[in-house]
């Protein structure tokens, strides 16, 4: 595959992220019987829009600057590059007029530089300092927080799959130190990076992300329970319950 196509697919897969998440973003802390209470039967199906615009979560934040740390790393390696453009995140979201930003160039970007109701597992290890790690866990977090953020280290890096999911699992581990906290970064950067650069069927792409992972950490306790989790959701997207809004 040509530069431009890789460029273009890797384009889609962050525009394609915030759609998504612009579109949950309205209903982040609300119950199903909360979200059919206020959009109907059909449940949200259309962006609620600020002075015109759908407002995207830190999910996208964060994910745009994992992307910019790997873009800038440079002479400095890919994960304390990354970490770097995160403690610079941080300072958006503090409410500050003006953010003055000590390595991050998307920082002083209006749309970037507001807060937008980050989970408490990241900004807590971030205001730490501490430099989590899978090799030396900064907490026992398994929420989300570090696999939404790493889709870009799939569209990255060039190489075998080994070390796509190393990196996706270290970026996660600077907040999350859990198994699952972290493992289930490698499967989706593993996985994006097996669809959007190499072209493999989705199913195909997604169990080979999880064989990668599971081979990555088979000495770590609960990769047993990623292991099933995962393969429950595909097994659910082939046959999918009864749905209430058929």
């Amino acid at each position: 595959m040509d530069k431009a196509a890789i460029t273009d697919r890797a384009r889609g897969c962050l525009i394609g992220g915030a759609i998504g998440d612009a579109l949950g973003y309205s209903v982040e802390f609300l119950s199903e019987d909360g979200i059919f209470s206020r959009y109907g039967k059909t449940g949200i199906t259309d962006y609620e829009k600020v002075d015109g615009f759908a407002i995207f979560s830190d999910d996208t934040q964060m994910t745009l600057f994992t992307a910019e740390g790997l873009l800038l790393s440079g002479e400095v390696s890919p994960i304390r590059s990354v970490e770097s453009c995160y403690l610079d995140w941080l300072k958006t979201q503090e409410g500050r007029k003006k953010v003055i930003p000590d390595y991050s160039r998307i920082a002083t970007e209006p749309r970037l530089n507001a807060d937008r109701a980050p989970g408490t597992t990241c900004l807590n290890a971030l205001y730490s300092y501490k430099r989590g790690s899978v090799a030396e866990p900064i907490n026992g977090s398994k929420g989300c927080g570090g696999v939404m953020r790493v889709a870009p280290v799939g569209l990255y890096l060039d190489g075998e799959p080994e070390e796509i999911g190393a990196l996706a699992a270290e970026c996660a581990a600077l907040t999350h130190g859990h198994t699952l906290g972290y493992a289930s970064a490698s499967v989706l950067a593993v996985a994006v990076n097996l669809l959007a650069i190499r072209g493999l069927p989705l199913k195909e792409a997604i169990t080979s992300a999880l064989t990668v992972t599971e081979l990555l950490f088979a000495d770590k306790p609960h990769i047993d329970e990623l292991g099933r989790i995962v393969r429950r959701a595909v097994e659910l997207s082939e046959n999918p319950p009864a749905s209430d809004l058929e």
